[in-house]
């Protein structure tokens, strides 16, 4: 029975895609939690609390992320409907602000005032005594959730295109130079044959050494591709043996 050959290269591609994927988002949300940490550190007067709060609102920031990045901007604007693309950020938009708001009214502001308390026994929040119907409404902290969410999703967003930009030039520029191998090739073939023809015409001494390199060349020049994973030992082979 027949066994089929591993193809390490592909093993390899595969395995650099993979590690891809999983090291963008980490990329993303890495850049999302300095920012965050930075900003509400900041205000808090304390990492450790900034750090908490931010483990406690990132889920509401991936939700609005991922859903711009993997349902509005391949289904809409990638395929040019840019006005759905602008009705549906601006329903987005408004919803994720509410559900940010709910996790701190709900989770963030009673921990930050916990916080305080312990340290500080005369430490007031006026606020937080307000029902959790006023507080969500307050427009003040509306809009602030509006503009805390959005900094950080488009941040991402705009990191994403500029990869996915990155990524399709990279992928137009091996397109073009595969086109212009497939040109390449087949004229030194047809050149390295009609040496070897015109070496055997004349009995040249240096005809078995063609006839020896020639099938090297011939390999060497069907599997080169980029990425095929050539050392310098058998490039250089290949330069000589042109």
């Amino acid at each position: 029975m027949l066994k089929t050959p591993l193809n390490f290269t592909a093993i390899q591609k595969s395995f650099l895609i993979n590690k891809r994927r999983i090291l963008r988002p980490l990329f993303y949300w890495f850049i999302s939690f300095s920012l965050l940490l930075f900003i509400y550190s900041t205000a808090f007067g304390s990492y450790e609390l900034g750090t908490v709060v931010i483990f406690m609102l990132l889920p509401v920031h991936m939700c609005y992320f991922y859903l711009v990045s993997q349902w509005v901007l391949p289904r809409f604007f990638f395929r040019d409907k840019y006005l759905y693309t602008f009705l549906l950020l601006l329903i987005i938009m408004p919803l994720i602000a509410v559900l940010y708001r709910v996790v701190e009214v709900y989770i963030t502001n009673p921990y930050i005032f916990r916080f305080y308390k312990m340290r500080d026994s005369s430490f007031t929040w006026p606020s937080i005594s307000l029902p959790k119907w006023k507080q969500l409404t307050h427009p003040g902290d509306f809009v602030n959730a509006i503009e805390r969410t959005n900094t950080v999703v488009w941040i991402c967003v705009t990191l994403k295109l500029f990869i996915l930009w990155n990524e399709r030039k990279q992928v137009l520029l091996r397109a073009e130079l595969n086109f212009l191998k497939g040109q390449l090739h087949p004229h030194f073939l047809f050149n390295s044959l009609n040496n070897l023809y015109a070496l055997s015409l004349d009995n040249a001494p240096q005809t078995p050494k063609w006839c020896s390199d020639f099938p090297i060349y011939f390999v060497m020049c069907c599997t080169n591709v980029p990425g095929s994973g050539f050392c310098l030992k058998e490039t250089w082979k290949y330069c000589t043996t042109i």
